[in-house]
């Protein structure tokens, strides 16, 4: 076991990887103490949501900002009201990312700029 042998599951899972239709994204525990930093908002919750939404999106739309900059904005949608938009922007060579969920009718504002998933259909 972990315990025995002194690796500790921490160490073993420092980072997780999984793909998107975009590609192979890295995601470092290190970096995700802010998700739980709010205890009252119980951001953690959403976690699932956010990941099945970067893996198996809806639409995925790369949207330019006025500062030049470019941001992914992955969108995934589920039973009931629970709809997920992951917006994605790369700075410095780091990912950055930020999740939040929203009905149906408001997630409609984020469809736009161009649309790299489904393959612009």
């Amino acid at each position: 076991s972990g315990a025995r042998s002194g690796i500790s599951m921490r160490s073993i899972c420092a980072t997780v990887e999984f793909s998107t239709p975009l590609g192979r994204v890295a995601v470092e525990r290190a970096h995700l103490p802010h998700i739980v930093e709010k205890r009252q908002d119980a951001r953690e919750r959403y976690v699932h949501f956010a990941l099945a939404t970067m893996r198996t999106p809806f639409e995925v739309w790369s949207v330019e900002y006025d500062d030049g900059s470019q941001r992914l904005a992955y969108i995934g949608m589920f039973s009931g009201n629970r709809h997920m938009l992951v917006v994605v922007a790369q700075v410095n060579g780091l990912l950055l990312w930020n999740f939040m969920h929203s009905d149906r009718k408001a997630l409609n504002k984020h469809r736009h700029g161009r649309l790299l998933f489904p393959n612009g259909q």
